[in-house]
């Protein structure tokens, strides 16, 4: 299916497992750019690096982040 993602940035909170890592494999498959965050970096990190192996042609950026912390969301924002 194409969703015309190709080279859209998105941005998906919770995206190191789950519903979140779902998210973010079906936005890399149809060639999104995604930036993906969690509160686990190490998590995130590693679930990122398989996706990004798995769709190369996608751009994947990990940024570890609680949004429930506004130090956090601050600095999510200055990476986006």
């Amino acid at each position: 299916m194409d969703l015309q993602l190709k080279e859209r940035i998105v941005l998906v909170t919770g995206g190191s497992i789950g519903i979140g890592y779902a998210v973010v494999e079906a936005f890399a498959r149809e060639g999104a750019h995604v930036i993906a965050c969690a509160r686990d970096e190490k998590r995130l990190s590693t679930a990122m690096k398989t996706l990004q192996e798995q769709y190369p042609l996608s751009k994947i950026f990990a940024k570890q982040a609680d949004v429930s912390k506004l130090e956090d969301i601050e600095a999510l924002v200055q990476f986006v």
